[in-house]
């Protein structure tokens, strides 16, 4: 060992490992030289170093010679005398190394107001359905009446109120897939609650498709009216429609709407000005989700694109659908031991129609 004079710091010795290879070989041809070619006559006495001195001396220093080697690889710098070369190739590397996934799965699903009308913004929704999906179920009701003045002393004369009814077809919308046996205990837990996710984003989209299919049946449905415009959607346009079902005694609460009606919007001063003024949270997320009380919801479902640039926009009133389900989105599974599969199915069942068509407005803009 060597003392470093500056640091007082104790270096190892460098072994030169060649250099002691050379000098073991040499020291085993000494010997060798050193040995008796015959032996002598029976009788005969002759000084040596005793039986098996040779071998012990060669044992000793190959001994000492692996010793040493250990200290060097235990205290010295490696790559100053020696290299490391890497045991995977480029050509076994596949087959060596694994694979990588990242925990967490990205699903690829547009962000957006899936489910809309699954809330109770604009659909008053009855829970108390019973039947099959096919089932017609009839919601009641009551027209309005008109007051009239009474004198006294006379019959008072007053309007008798319709009672009709609505019918309401329930449907079911799901979606399922299977994930076999074996793959389901190789993939990750994240994997499956993707796939559930996507399932359940799918009828979101559905349900909301199904009641934009209502609304488009028949255009006699708006009875709000229906604004054309040649240009692009506009504040001013929004406030023309709400002052129309306001007319007809209904609350406007929503206005249903292509991406590309509200990209328009966003373009519109007045619209973005009215819609930020005094809200902090709108400034920060660029998300404008109300306008005039209404709210601003577009869906890229449907066909609100009417085609050649053209583009339907709906605003409804609060409570003007009537809703009937039979319960929630549900998903269930099934495993099938004759196939290994397991299955996942999730439904929702549900029906709908417009009953308040006062409270429903057309609007049609034409986009660039």
């Amino acid at each position: 060992m060597v003392e470093n004079q500056e640091t007082q710091e104790t270096i190892p010795e460098v072994v030169n490992v060649k250099a002691l290879s050379e000098d073991l070989k040499t020291m085993k041809q000494m010997l060798e030289a050193m040995r008796p070619a015959e032996p002598g006559p029976k009788g005969h006495v002759e000084e040596s170093a005793g039986s098996g001195t040779i071998e012990e001396a060669v044992k000793v220093t190959e001994s000492k010679l692996r010793d040493s080697f250990k200290e060097f690889l235990k205290t010295a710098e490696i790559g100053k005398t020696f290299k490391l070369e890497e045991t995977i190739g480029a050509v076994t590397a596949t087959n060596a190394i694994p694979t990588k996934w990242t925990a967490e799965p990205e699903v690829l699903s547009p962000e957006g107001a899936d489910g809309y009308f699954l809330t109770d913004r604009v659909v008053r929704w009855k829970n108390d359905v019973k039947g099959q999906p096919g089932d017609t179920v009839y919601v009641k009701t009551f027209a309005a009446v008109a007051a009239a003045a009474i004198t006294s002393g006379t019959e008072p004369i007053f309007t008798a109120s319709t009672v009709s009814r609505v019918p309401v077809t329930l449907v079911q919308k799901g979606h399922g897939f299977y994930i076999s046996k074996a793959n389901l205990e190789d993939i990750d837990d994240a994997d499956v609650d993707a796939l559930i996710e996507q399932s359940k984003n799918g009828i979101l989209r559905a349900v909301d498709g199904y009641f934009l299919s209502q609304l488009q049946v028949d255009a006699a449905m708006a009875a709000a009216g229906t604004i054309t415009e040649a240009g692009a959607m506009a504040a001013t346009v929004l406030t023309k429609m709400w002052g129309s079902i306001m007319a007809g005694s209904y609350k406007p609460g929503a206005v249903i709407c292509s991406p590309v009606q509200y990209a328009s919007l966003l373009q519109d001063d007045q619209f973005t000005n009215a819609a930020t003024r005094g809200k902090k949270d709108i400034i920060e997320t660029g998300v404008i989700g109300n306008y005039l009380g209404m709210d601003i919801v577009p869906l890229i479902q449907g066909t609100l694109n009417a085609g050649g640039g053209t583009y339907r926009s709906f605003v409804l009133a609060k409570g003007a659908i009537a809703g009937a389900i039979k319960r929630d989105i549900e998903f269930e599974r099934e495993y099938y031991v004759k196939d290994q599969r397991n299955y996942f199915v999730g439904s929702v069942r549900f029906g709908g129609t417009p009953v308040h068509p006062s409270g429903i407005g057309l609007i049609l803009t034409v986009e660039a």
